[in-house]
């Protein structure tokens, strides 16, 4: 008997269905695919950097870039004069207190300024004094710091803290990370408006009292303008505060450099002038802060990945919602994307930040500019695909918060020389005052640290002038000019009778 095939083929439409079913499974294993692989090299990247930040830097503990707690009676900072500007909280509910300095604390109210004249070149900065209608047969300069005064009474009340032996911001960093109870991007930073205008009044006012010829008052305020606001930022060790120490004691360091031209030091005086300017390394503190600034970074990072689908209410990112469509859309998908754009993205920042510090070399800062090039062109979060420029999920966050440092490490390698001219300036005016001269050649200073920050190992160049002394360093180019070009840094002594 025959039997008939019955079977019938499939319609069509279920053929199309079953192809786009395993299609389907096949793109979607290939996302997951590719999903944890993006997930495992980011994570890979992230280890890596993780471990070159932490052989440069030595830890990665932000602690560790703390300096130690401060007793307020050792604080310099902290004697009652200061912590009387001391007069609101710096955020609901802290304990720790916002800095307002009385706009007259330094200088008089309605008083005109005398003009001050800087010479980058030249390597000095000179004061020009107005005429004045009641310089009653003095000077301009002495009849200035007769009007000066004593600060109101403010100035004896200064001088009584000098002999403590620290000065830093309050509140200190390590007490403001521990006060943050491990959250560190709450850690609440010192505030105090219009600091460079009152280290510029200091300034004046040291220049004033050396000219007249104030013995007295001149040592006391150059040593209150090198402890009251340099001192005290560079102590604290947070990146804001660095920055504010190297603005100050640059204004200090000029003023500090036409007093001493001026015949009104005693040994003692200078020696102690000595001793405190020695206190601080401003590329050591400078790289130390981008260290801690970085671990800080870090902790904000490793916050976002935590809360990452909580981001819409992270105060770091509000301002990314805003912008154009596709840096939302590229928000949108670092939020909904793999963890490991995250990772990628916090491992690319330290790779930036890294290049900023630089190696662990005392002249490192000879090539910081060339590695902040190479940071910005990094830094770039943007792809091109046929010409159309799409933002890059991978690098998204780094383009945003990496800050421009600008050329921080020149600007401390610069500071760094005039404070090491500095020493040897109070040296030179002992021999001065010594021997009738100065020296041909540089004295031997041991305890000091005085090589030129461009040659490591080799003191600044040292010439005679007629009425003084040219110290110079051989500049960023590392090449000694015999201070006849700009590319060396120039610090010149102009003795005034």
């Amino acid at each position: 008997m025959n039997s008939s095939n019955t079977t019938t083929a499939p319609p069509r439409r279920f053929k199309w269905l079953r192809r786009l079913f395993w299609a389907t499974v096949c793109f979607l294993s290939l996302v997951t695919v590719l999903w944890q692989w993006e997930n495992w090299r980011s994570a890979r990247e992230l280890k890596e950097m993780r471990r070159q930040l932490i052989e440069r830097i030595g830890t990665d503990d932000p602690l560790a870039f703390a300096p130690p707690k401060i007793a307020d009676h050792e604080n310099y900072f902290a004697i009652p004069s200061i912590e009387a500007w001391a007069t609101e909280p710096l955020e609901p509910g802290s304990h720790y207190k916002r800095y307002h300095i009385p706009e007259d604390a330094f200088w008089p109210k309605g008083l005109p300024r005398p003009e001050l004249l800087e010479n980058e070149v030249g390597g000095i900065s000179q004061v020009k004094w107005a005429a004045s209608s009641d310089l009653e047969g003095e000077s301009p300069a002495v009849a200035l710091n007769r009007k000066l005064g004593d600060m109101n009474g403010l100035l004896p009340k200064l001088v009584e803290g000098l002999n403590r032996p620290f000065s830093c911001l309050k509140p200190g960093l390590r007490e403001a990370q521990e006060s943050a109870l491990g959250e560190l991007w709450n850690t609440v930073i010192p505030n105090i408006g219009s600091l460079n205008q009152h280290q510029r009044a200091l300034d004046l006012h040291l220049r004033c009292a050396a000219m007249a010829g104030d013995r007295t008052k001149a040592w006391q305020l150059a040593m209150i303008s090198l402890r009251l606001f340099p001192e005290s930022a560079a102590s604290h060790g947070s990146f804001v505060s660095a920055l504010v120490a190297l603005a100050s004691h640059n204004i200090a360091f000029r003023g500090l450099q036409d007093a001493l031209s001026r015949p009104v030091w005693e040994e003692r005086g200078l020696a102690l002038l000595q001793a405190q300017l020695a206190k601080e390394n401003d590329l050591h503190y400078t790289v130390s802060a981008l260290g801690r600034e970085t671990l800080w970074m870090h902790a904000q990072f490793l916050r976002g990945r935590e809360r990452r689908l909580a981001w819409r209410s992270d105060d770091l990112l509000d301002q990314l919602s805003f912008g154009e469509p596709s840096e939302r859309i590229c928000k949108w998908a670092i939020v909904m994307g793999p963890i490991g754009w995250h990772d990628a993205d916090t491992a690319h920042y330290l790779r930036c930040i890294r290049l900023h510090i630089g190696p662990n070399a005392e002249d490192a800062w000879l090539d910081a500019d060339k590695r902040r090039d190479e940071e910005q062109q990094l830094r770039s979060n943007v792809s091109f695909i046929a010409g159309v420029p799409i933002p890059n999920p991978r690098r998204f966050m780094t383009s945003v918060v990496t800050p421009n440092f600008g050329g921080i490490h020149t600007s401390a390698a610069k500071t760094l020389f005039h404070r090491r001219c500095l020493i040897f300036a109070c040296e030179l005016e002992k021999h001065r005052m010594q021997h009738g001269s100065y020296p041909t050649a540089l004295p031997e200073l041991k305890g000091y640290e005085l090589s030129d920050p461009a040659r490591p190992g080799h003191l600044p160049s040292y010439r005679l002038e007629p009425n003084g002394y040219l110290l110079w360093s051989a500049g960023p180019d590392a090449i000694d000019d015999h201070g006849d070009t700009d590319k060396d840094w120039l610090w010149r002594m102009k003795r005034t009778p």
